[in-house]
């Protein structure tokens, strides 16, 4: 029987282009520490607030001289550009602050100590943040303690905040894809909260063992969680949030 093929960079040889000298920050999160796209690539670095920007198709060495954003001193606990803005990346921190950032066309040149707009509504670390897939102005993001804040970047103002009895140590958040509904996982349930109405919708255990639970979006009615079971064996569930079970 002849061996299937490697499909390049899934199951191929390793690319010899690669970016080096990566000291990207080890941080204990939920969320992403790395985020790309077709422009650009960011870095969480090294414990202490910055992030690396650099063209995400061209590989380099990072080293100390490499143009950064500094100028926050919490640790960065997550990282996204919008999919409406290639040069947006809004960043969550550990002392409860989310930031956007405009990267200049061409990337960073040098270090950038600025924000274009600060959202300081949080009590606790946010280890998640993540722009609406309809809405181009609109943003979820999430603390730890259970607060889940959808607010307007343009205005800076709060559209909703959600929260729940059970939705403490959140351990991920997903917009729907019509971004109608946000998804969240704590360690051992599943919440679906309706943002226009500010409701919870669906709510299951899905957990027996206290680790943190993901969930993906298949489409706007089903949803797929991993999990553990009594014995410690992992597991994946699909939902669907149009049934009560």
């Amino acid at each position: 029987m002849s061996q299937p093929s490697k499909f390049k960079n899934a199951l191929g040889d390793e690319k010899k282009e690669k970016f080096t000298n990566c000291s990207v920050s080890s941080v204990s999160t939920e969320g992403r520490l790395i985020a790309v796209n077709c422009n650009f690539l960011a870095m969480s670095w090294s414990n202490v607030g910055e992030i690396v920007v650099v063209d995400s198709c061209t590989p380099k060495s990072i080293h100390m001289n490499t143009p950064r954003i500094k100028g926050h001193r919490a640790a960065s606990l997550d990282l996204e550009f919008s999919p409406f803005s290639t040069d947006l990346l809004a960043a969550s921190f550990d002392d409860g602050d989310v930031l956007l950032y405009k990267i200049p066309e061409g990337g960073l040149q040098e270090n950038m100590t600025q924000e274009v707009q600060l959202y300081k509504k949080h009590t606790k670390k946010v280890p998640f943040v993540t722009f609406n897939p309809i809405a181009s102005d609109v943003v979820c993001s999430a603390a730890f303690n259970g607060e889940i804040h959808i607010w307007n970047i343009i205005k800076n103002d709060i559209l909703n905040e959600l929260n729940s009895d059970n939705a403490s140590s959140i351990s991920s958040i997903s917009w729907s894809p019509n971004g109608t509904l946000i998804g969240s996982t704590n360690f051992k349930n599943l919440n679906i909260f309706d943002q226009r109405t500010n409701k919870i919708i669906f709510n299951q255990h899905i957990s027996d063992i206290y680790q943190p639970t993901k969930l993906v979006w298949v489409d706007n009615n089903l949803l797929v969680t991993t999990c553990y079971n009594k014995k410690g064996e992992k597991m994946l569930k699909l939902w669907d949030i149009r049934k009560v079970n």
